[in-house]
Parts: structure tokens; C-alpha cells; sequence
């Protein structure tokens, strides 16, 4: 969490819920955008199996 937190994408915050320390990680702005695009990679890439084995079955 540490090095996201040192990267811009996530913001770490601490305190305690029911008297037990707690950690609460949110992904900034920049965090998610990474996220989405990370997405758009991925389902590229599904996309190019599917299609690549759909059309190996033909």
C-alpha cells in the first residue's frame, strides 16, 4: 500500500473504528484512471483470444 500511496494512486488514512486501529485505502483520481485503463488493456486482450480462437474453431 505504501508504494501506491508513493505513486499517486491510492490515499491511505488511519484511525480507529470500534476502539481497533484501521487502515482505509481510495484510489485518487490518477489511481483510477490507471484502473480503467488497465480495463481497456485487459478486455483488449480477452477481445484478441476470443477472436483468435473463435476463428481457429472455423
Amino acid at each position: 500500500l505504501r508504494k501506491l500511496e508513493e505513486l499517486h494512486l491510492i490515499r491511505i488514512s488511519k484511525r480507529f473504528v470500534d476502539l481497533k486501529p484501521t487502515t482505509f485505502a481510495v484510489l485518487t483520481p490518477e489511481g483510477a484512471e490507471r484502473v480503467r485503463s488497465q480495463m481497456v488493456r485487459m478486455r483488449e486482450l480477452v477481445s484478441m483470444i476470443i477472436d483468435k480462437e473463435s476463428k481457429s474453431d472455423q
